[in-house]
């Protein structure tokens, strides 16, 4: 069986299985004047980041998980994107695809999907398909490995406007087919309206029916350190992926290796006539980011972007960045510090007099957050016991008293969030009332079914934080009182320094929409046990 992979002796190149090699160099299985788009992208941008270099069955690579994780932060740090890692020993065949499936769950038909792949890839000319090989990947058996059909139907099924796959593997060119795709940079804003418009369904492959590298410099494949390259020095405006592609990849590394890059329309995946459209933090950040747009013929309208419900995105460049606590082994997201207007959101009219008059806050320093409530398996580990209502390993536990929810953040080498740090978190850059669709965002009284539900759901909030609205309410740090309501700009706030109600934030699973908003403020005494309110921690 001719099984050509990406594999690594100093350099990589696709072998047979037989031990006869086809080629033992290094291989792996003119910039237009651009002009910042006015408009901000019109959704949210997402990144599933797959790199292997440890493989179960199959040589090993050098540079895979290095490229994926150098591409997924920059996307992260200067294009705003929420990243999803699947690194090594994670990446198998149904972690891979069940997060595709979670996409497609979850994301809106705004959204915007990159899958970034480095590993092995296979060429099947006989069945003329290409593979991704997962790390759990068995040379004598294609059951666990990922098709051409499989990526291009997950890719048709996605609600996402745009996808945009960027394969570093041998043969990956064959997931495509043959397109016309040129870039129009005499008239560069119009052109990338038209890109936002039409949906797109595209590829970017490192080389084509090839092998191609897994070495390269810094620790970069060539052909990853050719997209880094553009990724940076790209930031001065909004631009499309075939202008990256046409500008920094494709004479970069067909100059530099043997292999010739690719960019196409993935072969029948729905594909119309856009293109996915990167958005530096330098352009977006002073923009809003609509809703969905309206079901019109007219382009432009179609565009409008500052419909209702439009966010502010959020400037922190280090927002997302998550870490597991050892000690209940729960992910914790990085909150930057920052500025906000906490209270009542412009235009809510649901607002109590609690929630008023909105004011600034600044937080000063950044923090660690829980990523999820907690859940019943973190409780149960920590503390020894489960005192839930409704039962669940990953279900967020409920009916813990306000002591007991500090007792396990201390334990756990953290402290309950005061009221502030939750409010800036939950927004997460929004200055809306929530932070996306109540259904797509929370579960309440009218999607619950008179439940809980295991956490990480529905789509999370721009820092990646996940329930901050609906599920359970959860205990804050703070006696509940007026203190933080006063006029004037706060630093750092806390509430009163004493009191006989604790604060509650964020609405829960038996609650209507009114009371599953980011500024509601609840209050109960802090001896309270209700199978409506759980906790989150700050992890220090």
């Amino acid at each position: 069986m001719d099984f050509r992979i990406r594999i690594r002796p100093l350099v990589l190149f696709c072998a047979a299985l037989s031990g006869t090699g086809q080629d033992s160099s290094s291989q792996r299985g003119v910039s237009p004047v651009r002009t910042p788009l006015s408009d901000a992208p019109n959704g949210r941008y997402y990144a599933l980041m797959i790199g292997i270099n440890h493989y179960a069955h199959l040589p090993t690579l050098t540079t895979a998980v290095n490229d994926a994780q150098a591409v997924g932060k920059v996307l992260h740090d200067a294009y705003g994107f929420e990243t999803r890692p699947l690194l090594d020993a994670d990446a198998t065949r149904v972690n891979i695809l069940d997060t595709v499936s979670w996409y497609r769950r979850n994301l809106g038909t705004n959204d915007n999907l990159l899958i970034y792949y480095a590993g092995h890839g296979y060429d099947d000319k006989a069945a003329g398909r290409a593979y991704w090989l997962p790390v759990d990947a068995s040379p004598d058996s294609s059951s666990n490995w990922i098709s051409a059909d499989d990526l291009t139907t997950g890719a048709r099924t996605l609600p996402a406007r745009h996808v945009l796959i960027v394969a570093d593997s041998c043969y990956s060119g064959g997931l495509t087919r043959a397109g016309d795709i040129q870039i129009r940079p005499a008239d560069q804003d119009v052109y990338l309206q038209k890109m936002l418009i039409g949906r797109s369904r595209n590829l970017m492959a490192s080389g084509g029916n090839e092998p191609v590298s897994d070495a390269g410099r810094s620790g970069h494949s060539v052909f990853a350190n050719a997209f880094l390259n553009g990724l940076q020095r790209m930031m001065s405006g909004s631009f499309a992926a075939v202008e990256l592609f046409e500008q920094y990849v494709r004479e970069r590394v067909a100059g530099g290796s043997a292999q010739v890059p690719q960019y196409n329309f993935l072969r029948d995946s729905g594909h119309e006539d856009g293109d996915f459209v990167f958005f530096p933090h330098s352009v977006a950040t002073t923009a809003t980011v609509a809703g969905p747009a309206p079901d019109v013929d007219d382009g432009a309208a179609r565009l409008r972007l500052a419909a209702a419900g439009a966010r502010t995105l959020p400037q922190a460049t280090q927002a997302g960045v998550t870490k597991v606590n050892p000690k209940d082994g729960l992910k914790y997201g990085w909150i930057p510090p920052g500025r906000f207007t906490m209270g009542c959101s412009p235009g809510d009219t649901e607002c109590s007099e609690e929630e008023k008059p909105a004011h600034e806050v600044t937080i000063s320093k950044g923090f660690w957050l829980g990523q999820t409530p907690v859940t019943q398996q973190a409780y149960q580990h920590v503390i020894g016991m489960n005192p839930s209502h409704f039962k669940g390993a990953n279900l967020p536990v409920e009916t813990v008293s306000w002591d007991e929810a500090r007792g396990y953040c201390g334990a756990i080498g953290g402290r309950l969030p005061t009221e502030a740090e939750w409010e800036y978190a939950a927004r997460a850059g929004s200055a809306q009332n929530r932070y996306g669709d109540i259904d797509r965002i929370a579960w309440y009284l009218g999607n619950s079914r008179s439940q809980t539900h295991e956490v990480a759901q529905k789509e999370p909030n721009a820092w990646g934080l996940y329930d901050m609205l609906g599920n359970v309410y959860q205990w804050t740090a703070d006696w509940y009182g007026e203190r933080y309501y006063q006029a004037g700009a706060k630093q750092d706030p806390s509430g009163p320094p004493s009191g006989s109600l604790r604060a509650l934030r964020g609405g829960s699973w038996n609650y209507i929409p009114p009371y599953v908003r980011v500024s509601l403020r609840l209050s109960f005494d802090p001896g309270n046990r209700y199978y409506f309110i759980g906790l989150r921690c700050v992890g220090e």
